[in-house]
C-alpha cells in the first residue's frame, strides 16, 4: 500500500522541468509569509476600528488595484517578458506590505492597498506565462499543481505562524513578515533563476501566432471567464470575510484562526498533485470545473444553519478545498490550452482578472449581507452563484458549438 501511494506520488511529479521546480519554489517563499490578507479583515475592524462598510471599501478598492495589476502585468509579459515581472512584483509587493503597518487613516489605507493589488497582482500572469514557457502541454497542468502546491504549502504555514504573532506579539510584526518574505522571494528568483525572455515560436510560426484571436474577443473563452467570476464570487469570500465570521461567529482567536486556515493549505499539499495525475486526460476539464464549483457552493450552504461548533467550520473548509483542487489547477490549464503563444499573457491576464472583478464585489457584496441581513444571507448568495456557475460550466462541455461562435 506504502508502495503504491508513494509510486503514485512519484509519477506525479515527474516530468516537471528544473525550471518550474525553481519558480514553485519562489512562490512557496513568497506564500510563507501569508500573513497579512487572512488577517486584514480582523484587524482593520478590531485594530482600526473600521466599520463593515469602511472594510468592504478597502478590500474592494484592493480589487480594483489588483485588476489593474492583472491586466498591466499581463500587457508588460507579453511586451517585455515574464521575468522583470514577476521580480518586480513580488519586490515592490513586499515594500507596499511593510508600508500598510504605519498606516492609520481610512484613505491612506485605501490608496496603499490599491497600489498593492497593481504591483501585488501582476505576479499572477507572469508566473503561468513562465511555466507555460518552461513546460510542455501534456505537463502544464501538472505544472500548474506544482506551483499552487507551493503557494498552498506557503499557505499552511504562513497563516498558522501570522495567528500565532498576532496572538501572542501584535499585528505589527505580520506587515515586516509579509513584506520580508515576498522581498526574499524576489532575490532568491534573481539570484537562481537565469534571466529569460518569454518561449516564442521560430519565424516561420510566429506569423500565426500574431493572427492568433484576441483573448477579448474569443467568445468561448468569455463565457468561461463569466462562469469563473461566478465561482469567484463565493470563494473571495474564504480569504476576505471567513476570518472575521471565524472570530465572531465561532469565537476563535486569531492563533486557532490560522491553525483552521492552514488545514486548507495542507489538504491541498497532500492530495491535490496524485489527483490530478489520476485525472488529467481521463475526464474533461469542464467536468472537473463543474464539479468543483459544485463542491464550494456546497461548502457555504453548510454554514447557513449558524451551527457554533468547531466541527462544522472544519468540515466546510474541507469540502471547500475538495472544490479549489477540482476547480483551480484545471481551471488554469483550461485558460492556456485555449492561448496561442503570442497571446498568452493576454489570456492569463484576462484569467487572473477574473478574481481581480471578484475581489472587487465581493467585499462591498459581503458587508452589505452582514450589516443588513446576517451572515446566512450571505452563505446563500455564495451557494447559489457557485451552483450556477457549475450548470454553466456544465453547459459549455455539453455544447462544444459555442466554439464556433
Amino acid at each position: 500500500m506504502l508502495k503504491k501511494t508513494w509510486r503514485l506520488y512519484k509519477d506525479a511529479f515527474s516530468g516537471i522541468s528544473k525550471e518550474v521546480w525553481l519558480l514553485a519554489l519562489v512562490s512557496l517563499i513568497n506564500r510563507s509569509g501569508t500573513m497579512v490578507v487572512p488577517f486584514l479583515t480582523i484587524y482593520l475592524k478590531s485594530k482600526m476600528g473600521f466599520s463593515y462598510l469602511e472594510i468592504g471599501t478597502i478590500m474592494s478598492v484592493f480589487g480594483v488595484g489588483s485588476l489593474i495589476g492583472t491586466y498591466s502585468g499581463g500587457k508588460l509579459t507579453d511586451k517585455i517578458g515574464f521575468y522583470p515581472v514577476l521580480f518586480w512584483s513580488l519586490f515592490l509587493g513586499g515594500l507596499s506590505f511593510i508600508l500598510l503597518g504605519f498606516l492609520t487613516s481610512f484613505l491612506s489605507w485605501c490608496i496603499a492597498i490599491t497600489i498593492l493589488g497593481m504591483v501585488g497582482e501582476a505576479f499572477r500572469p507572469a508566473i503561468y506565462t513562465g511555466l507555460a514557457s518552461y513546460s510542455e502541454g501534456s505537463y502544464q497542468t501538472r505544472g500548474t499543481s506544482l506551483i499552487r502546491l507551493a503557494v498552498n504549502l506557503g499557505i499552511s504555514v504562513g497563516p498558522a505562524i501570522g495567528g500565532f504573532i498576532a496572538y501572542n506579539i501584535g499585528f505589527a510584526g505580520l506587515f515586516w513578515a509579509d513584506g520580508l518574505t515576498c522581498i526574499a522571494a524576489a532575490l532568491f528568483m534573481r539570484i537562481y533563476i537565469p534571466y529569460k525572455r518569454n518561449i516564442k515560436t521560430n519565424s516561420s510560426e510566429s506569423s500565426k501566432v500574431i493572427l492568433g484571436i484576441s483573448a477579448y474577443k474569443d467568445f468561448y473563452f468569455l463565457v468561461f471567464i463569466g462562469f469563473l467570476i461566478f465561482t469567484s464570487l463565493g470563494f473571495m469570500q474564504f480569504f476576505l470575510l471567513i476570518p472575521m465570521y471565524y472570530k465572531e461567529h465561532f469565537m476563535f482567536n486569531e492563533s486557532q484562526i490560522g491553525l483552521i486556515l492552514a488545514l486548507n493549505g495542507m489538504l491541498i499539499v497532500l492530495f491535490e498533485m496524485p489527483l490530478v495525475h489520476r485525472l488529467e486526460n481521463k475526464i474533461p476539464k469542464l467536468m472537473l470545473i463543474a464539479l468543483g464549483s459544485g463542491l464550494l457552493g456546497l461548502s457555504f450552504l453548510i454554514l447557513i444553519p449558524g451551527y457554533t461548533v468547531w466541527y462544522v467550520a472544519v468540515f466546510s473548509l474541507t469540502i471547500l478545498t475538495l472544490g479549489e483542487i477540482f476547480n483551480m489547477p484545471f481551471a488554469n490549464s483550461f485558460a492556456m490550452n485555449q492561448a496561442s503563444e503570442g497571446r498568452r499573457g493576454q489570456y492569463m491576464a484576462l484569467y487572473a482578472m477574473a478574481y481581480s472583478i471578484a475581489h472587487i464585489i465581493a467585499p462591498g457584496m459581503g458587508s452589505f449581507f452582514i450589516q443588513n441581513y446576517g451572515y446566512s444571507s450571505l452563505w446563500t448568495i455564495n451557494g447559489l452563484l457557485c451552483m450556477i456557475s457549475m450548470v454553466g460550466f456544465y453547459f459549455m462541455q455539453k455544447n462544444p458549438r459555442l466554439k464556433q461562435i
